[in-house]
């Protein structure tokens, strides 16, 4: 028998797979550089485990200055 945990455990993961399924089609695939697709894909995968990088280390990689 599947306890409730497991039971919305894979209801959720059927709905991040129907989320994304759908992002796929709603949002545009532009032609990027491969680097720059690595970059995307880490930035994805910190967001999906919940890392993060503090907002002034961003501005700092980037070359941008807050304010």
């Amino acid at each position: 028998m599947v306890s409730e945990v497991e039971r919305l455990s894979h209801e959720v993961e059927a709905l991040r797979a129907r989320v994304e399924a759908l992002e796929r089609r709603l949002v545009p695939v532009a032609d990027v550089p491969e680097e720059e697709a690595r970059e995307l894909e880490r930035l994805r995968g910190e967001a999906v485990e919940g890392d993060y990088v503090p907002l002034d280390e961003v501005l700092a990689r980037y070359g941008k200055r807050r304010g």
